[in-house]
């Protein structure tokens, strides 16, 4: 049940075609936020970042999951549909300021900074604030008792993971009832170079799946680690159809649920040095 499916839309909130994505809930001090991928919000690779002559398109995420219905005292009934448009972006002001918290520090690039835009150094994650009196079961929801905790045991090659999202934005039980699919996946490599928090699963989720929760087993619970982010192919070079190696990637978000590491609205830390 935790997983959400996204739906990018323009600035007249119409569906841009192809562009659906996963995400999930989290509550937080009494708050509810939507959590999913940088990219999906920007359309920007955080890898190779190319802007074109046009600004970004995408303005709301259309967020689809199962009603929560509250009809007796103790009792819910979770089923059907309930979607809301969430804007990406505050109108009042030109050029529009992202309503997405992401790390406080970040990569200049001209262009994006612009348009208030900013490239995160560490994570390719984002949150998004929902309405409070959005109807949600605590099985839709992600809470302190369901995160991947420092004193866990660390993160090594061979754990078992679970990858939760909606690939290519197909429900298991239809549209009208928003129901994620799991995919069993193993822990290739705790770390990949470079400044990212990221690592790597054996096998790649699908278009569709980025922003999607990944849950890791820890004494026969699943708790949440990261975030999805998409994949690498690192026998691409061979110019064939062949993806043997391919890889999923993942955020690994840990020290940022539990606040190690910040989330803000507009990044204005400088870079930190790589050396």
């Amino acid at each position: 049940m935790v997983g959400v499916r996204l739906q990018v839309l323009d600035a007249k909130q119409r569906p841009i075609s192809g562009l659906v994505a996963s995400g999930f809930i989290r509550r937080l001090q009494g708050r509810l936020f939507l959590y999913t991928c940088w990219h999906v919000v920007t359309g920007f690779d955080p890898n190779a970042v190319r802007v074109s002559s046009s600004l970004p398109i995408r303005r709301y995420l259309a967020v689809a999951l199962q009603a929560a219905e509250q009809r007796n005292p103790g009792m819910q009934v979770i089923g059907g549909l309930q979607e809301l448009n969430v804007p990406l972006y505050d109108e009042s002001v030109n050029p529009p300021m992202p309503l997405w918290d992401q790390d406080d520090q970040h990569i200049p690039n001209i262009e994006l900074n612009a348009v208030n835009i900013f490239l995160p150094f560490w994570h390719d994650v984002v949150r998004i604030e929902l309405p409070p009196e959005l109807s949600l079961s605590s099985m839709q929801l992600i809470d302190e008792e369901r995160l991947f905790q420092g004193n866990s045991p660390l993160v090594a090659p061979g754990d078992k993971c679970l990858l939760v999202g909606y690939p290519y934005g197909f429900s298991a039980f239809g549209p009208e009832q928003p129901t994620p699919v799991a995919l069993t996946r193993f822990v290739a490599s705790d770390r990949i170079g470079g400044r990212r928090q990221q690592f790597l699963l054996e096998g790649i989720g699908a278009p569709g799946m980025s922003g999607g929760p990944v849950f890791i087993e820890r004494d026969q619970e699943l708790l949440l680690l990261g975030v999805y982010t998409g994949s690498i192919y690192p026998d691409h070079v061979l110019h064939s159809y062949e993806k043997v190696t391919a890889l999923g990637t993942v955020a690994n978000i840990s020290m940022l649920l539990w606040e190690a590491l910040a989330f803000v609205r507009h990044p204005s830390e400088p870079v930190p040095s790589e050396s």
